[in-house]
């Protein structure tokens, strides 16, 4: 699977938390949001087809 950069602002808190659950995990920022994006994107997906199947 071929990747790409982004960039996009993040609130300071939000970056620390990041931080910190990073290092809880012994893995780089990139990791801890590329897993974050997957649940994100799963949980919508999931709702688009729960609210298609109830039409």
């Amino acid at each position: 699977m071929s990747k790409e950069n982004i960039t996009f602002r993040l609130d300071n808190e939000k970056k620390v938390t990041l931080d910190v659950i990073a290092a809880g995990l012994n893995h780089d920022q990139s990791y801890v949001l590329n897993q974050a994006i997957d649940l994100y994107l799963d949980v919508y997906q999931w709702q688009i087809c729960w609210k298609r199947w109830q039409n």
